[in-house]
């Protein structure tokens, strides 16, 4: 991220970041439901499944990966669903912050 946002953009977020909890097994975000969060993994790991791929995860996702990245610049739907395979910590952005700070 830090490729895309300036040095201050990405200060500013912490601004705004919160923290929320799931325990494994629990999604986190759902594949085709609308979105307007987006994910860093702090601790845990998550998985990712796409419906069109079966019941096998895509990937595995691990600290400081993140997710849902898409919906700070659109309303798209998820694109996939997100499950957390161990307890996982999460920072999260809402929509409306991110835009609040950099438009939008």
């Amino acid at each position: 991220l830090e490729e895309v946002w300036t040095s201050d953009q990405f200060d500013d977020i912490h601004l705004v970041l919160d923290t929320d909890f799931f325990s494994k097994g629990e999604v986190i975000l759902r594949e085709g439901m609308k979105g307007d969060i987006f994910y860093i993994i702090k601790s845990g790991t998550v998985d990712i499944f796409k419906k069109s791929h079966g019941k096998d995860p895509l990937c595995t996702l691990y600290c400081s990966d993140y997710f849902g990245e898409t919906s700070l610049l659109s309303e798209e739907m998820r694109t996939a669903t997100c499950v957390a395979s161990s307890d996982v910590e999460c920072l999260f952005l809402v929509r409306c912050d991110f835009l609040s700070l950099f438009g939008g």
